[in-house]
């Protein structure tokens, strides 16, 4: 209703020293019933001091809802910083984790390697150690037949 009132410019319409004129404020209204009552009202009050008392009122109720949506910036800046802080926080941290990450990977990388060795290693030897057992059956054979013809020479 205050927006609709302070459409209407009462200062040169209405004035505590004249009479309400009734067929003025229809006038003024442009047929709004709300705008006539309201108009009616501050004509009864006081004229144009009652208008300017109203305006005044308006402007002071603007001018506290600026300041509670400046107090709400300014309080959701700081939750924001503070989320900006905890992300810069947590990135740090993954950060400082991928680092342990890439450290484990290459220790496992280096173990594989040595196992992979020792197991080539431990082959080698094994072929070696098989290599060996095959001399030696070969020379255990040789060994036997030689035994069985010398049985044979001396049984003979």
């Amino acid at each position: 209703m205050f927006t609709l009132l302070a459409q209407v410019d009462l200062s040169h319409a209405v004035t505590a020293t004249q009479d309400i004129d009734i067929n003025q404020l229809a006038h003024l209204s442009g047929g709004n019933p709300m705008m006539l009552l309201a108009l009616g009202v501050v004509a009864a009050l006081g004229g144009k001091k009652g208008w300017d008392w109203l305006k005044q009122r308006q402007e002071q109720q603007h001018e506290q809802k600026m300041a509670e949506i400046e107090a709400q910036k300014v309080s959701a800046s700081t939750g924001h910083e503070q989320c900006v802080a905890k992300q810069q926080t947590l990135e740090t941290q993954v950060s400082g984790l991928k680092g342990k990450i890439v450290d484990i990977e290459n220790k496992a990388v280096s173990y594989q390697k040595e196992s992979q060795e020792q197991i080539k290693q431990q082959q080698e030897a094994l072929e070696n150690i098989e290599e060996v057992v095959k001399k030696t059956k070969k020379k255990v054979k040789k060994l036997e037949e030689l035994a069985e013809e010398s049985e044979k020479k001396k049984g003979k």
